[in-house]
């Protein structure tokens, strides 16, 4: 398939070629050409920081902070599905207002929160299944299979959540669409989960107390937002390997990829 016919790169040795600093900042590109994007961005940040901010104070209602943790969860999933279909709305063309993509939570909040569940469970198993080896066998170096597996496993899966908003595949089909399509792109996909990693890495900083409350809540927020622009990167690699969407009359894009 042509280049100009499907936007991608050229590639090298049967893989898309694609650089994962550029996908970076063609993140931050499709923040400028999709307004909408900025205000989703910033929502997520003011929950990510409206979340340390009631965390830290005294939890006299359980309830209420339940429900919070649970709201933020889904409105932090809705955000990211969201922006995934916008960097393919920005890449080939698509529905620019947000009542379609709004319609389409329907669906992708349960399929997200089931790929969650699905890649919480696998990555339990993998990093859990060699310590109870070592420890029933007594070889403690049994310990350290999991981790590099787990790794190696989170790295084939990392397109699972764009081809489940984009190319709108259940979370088995995603997570097998993923495992083909991430081979030979490891190292490049390895650069963007180490991003990823870096801002967790930031974000466990709140354990230090920045100012006052309000200045830690915004330091926090912050953080929000820059998961955003690394899960646009992840949207754009996987927009190197897919074909692209075809939306329908009603907005949403074609199920498509199933390979």
């Amino acid at each position: 398939m042509r280049a100009e016919s499907t936007g991608r790169e050229s590639t090298v040795g049967g893989a898309p070629s694609w650089n994962p600093f550029e996908a970076l900042v063609k993140g931050i590109q499709v923040a400028r050409s999709q307004p909408i994007v900025v205000g989703l961005f910033v929502t997520l940040g003011a929950i990510y920081g409206l979340e340390k901010v009631i965390s830290d104070g005294p939890i006299e209602n359980l309830f209420l902070a339940g429900s919070w943790l649970v709201g933020t969860v889904l409105i932090a999933t809705a955000v990211l599905g969201i922006t995934h279909r916008y960097a393919a709305v920005a890449r080939y063309g698509g529905p620019t207002g947000l009542e379609p993509h709004l319609r389409a939570l329907v669906w992708l909040i349960p399929m997200f929160l089931s790929l969650n569940i699905l890649i919480i469970i696998g990555m339990t198993l993998i990093v859990a299944v060699p310590y109870v080896f070592a420890s029933i066998t007594g070889q403690h170096v049994f310990q350290l299979v999991g981790v590099p597996i787990a790794i190696y496993c989170l790295l084939r899966i990392s397109l699972a959540y764009p081809a489940v908003t984009i190319g709108r595949q259940n979370p088995v089909q995603a997570l097998v669409y993923s495992w083909r399509s991430a081979k030979g792109q490891l190292g490049r996909l390895f650069v963007l989960v180490m991003a990823a990693s870096a801002i967790r890495a930031v974000e466990e900083l709140n354990g230090f107390q920045f100012g006052t409350n309000v200045t830690h809540a915004a330091f926090i927020g912050a953080i929000g937002i820059a998961y955003g622009f690394v899960y646009l990167a992840f949207a754009h690699a996987y927009l190197e390997t897919a074909d692209p969407p075809r939306w329908t009359d009603s907005g949403e894009p074609a199920r498509t990829d199933r390979r």
